[in-house]
């Protein structure tokens, strides 16, 4: 069984418009990765270290665009960070992309056209500022074919 941690964000009605229109990912809400966890995690350690986090805003300003992948990043990871730090024990591995949350997304490494780039991108306002309030608990089991579902919900402070 797989297992991570989920950023949920607050979005604009803006960045959920363009998530529902261009985004793979639409069965998961607007969010972040944090990380994915090791396989002998003690989950009711780790919630309990979750629910002392207090909400908060992230700025997410700087737009990277690749082959696959449209999505909003911050410059400044120092509070996502620190959660990492306070679960360090727990942590296998953070996303290969980097902290942030995507607004088009094509899976098994397709290409987005140019032409949805050139439609989306202006109608992208910098910084969209993103208020975290809760974190979901992910679970996957690969094995027998089943997809990312959320477990818990960690409300923050």
């Amino acid at each position: 069984m797989d297992s991570g941690l989920l950023l949920y964000c607050n979005v604009s009605k803006n960045i959920s418009s363009i998530r529902k229109k261009y985004d793979e990912h639409t069965s998961l809400p607007a969010h972040m990765t944090l990380c994915y966890l090791k396989q002998n995690y003690d989950e009711k350690k780790l919630i309990n270290k979750l629910k002392k986090i207090k909400k908060f805003k992230i700025n997410l300003d700087k737009l990277d665009i690749k082959d696959d992948l449209v999505s909003l990043m911050p410059n400044n990871t120092s509070t996502i960070n620190n959660i990492i730090k306070q679960i360090k024990k727990d942590v296998l591995k953070l996303p290969r992309s980097g902290f942030h949350l995507s607004l088009v997304y094509k899976r098994g490494s397709k290409k987005i056209k140019k032409s949805v780039i050139k439609k989306v991108t202006p109608l992208i306002k910098l910084p969209e500022v993103v208020e975290i309030d809760k974190i979901w608990l992910l679970k996957r089991n690969k094995s027998i074919g089943k997809d990312w579902y959320r477990s818990k919900t960690i409300f923050l402070k």
